[in-house]
């Protein structure tokens, strides 16, 4: 199915359009360019600069602010770790979110990203999320390619839109033809953005080469 036929915005489309994503599979089938792996939490004393890791901390604050001359804020997080050391987040997507954020204020959250060591003191950057600490489970983040004016966010939305509008006819005729004990394909379009471990990963690859 075209993305011109089903509402996308204008200017989404002309992003889309210069990757080369033209129908609802393209998108679906925009495969990550790696994935990374958070796993258990660490002592923010354990870790290793340019390590992706999650940390258990209590969120300080948030704040919005602007580089100077430039009109697009950016969103600065203040965080205390169980050892009673601050570290601090830049985030320049998801500024929309402010009041989400803001909500985390004196909460216990796990932060996920990139563990940095700066002349200001520990940090974090390349953020994947951050989760209420009493629900954080170890997890395989997808990682894409860059498309200049869509968000990952948006990207995220078209499909979670898209998914129901697979097709089920190109099941069954396909996995007999294989002889294969495949993943159902709309099952593998999900775990292909939505793995809980490699393992399904590899399977949803496998399941999207018939």
């Amino acid at each position: 199915m075209e993305l011109t036929n089903i509402g996308v915005p204008t200017r989404t489309l002309n992003a889309l359009h210069k990757k080369r994503l033209y129908t609802v599979a393209d998108i679906l089938e925009f495969s990550p360019r790696k994935y990374r792996f958070f796993g258990s939490i660490k002592q923010l004393s354990e870790c290793i600069p340019d390590e992706f890791v999650a940390v258990k901390a209590i969120q300080i604050q948030v704040q919005m602010k602007f580089m100077n001359g430039k009109k697009k804020p950016y969103l600065s997080f203040r965080f205390q770790s169980e050892q009673g050391q601050y570290f601090f987040v830049t985030m320049f997507d998801r500024v929309f979110h402010h009041e989400k954020f803001l909500e985390n204020n004196g909460k216990e959250v796990v932060v996920c990203g990139r563990f940095k060591m700066t002349e200001f003191g520990p940090s974090f950057d390349e953020i994947t999320d951050f989760f209420p600490a009493d629900s954080y489970k170890p997890f395989v983040s997808p990682v894409y390619s860059n498309v200049k004016g869509v968000s990952d966010d948006k990207l995220n939305e078209l499909r979670q839109r898209f998914y129901e509008m697979q097709p089920e006819i190109v099941e069954k005729p396909v996995r007999e033809r294989s002889g294969l004990d495949l993943m159902p394909y709309q099952m593998a379009l999900y775990r292909l953005h939505h793995p809980q471990n490699f393992e399904q990963v590899s399977k949803a690859k496998e399941r999207l080469l018939f």
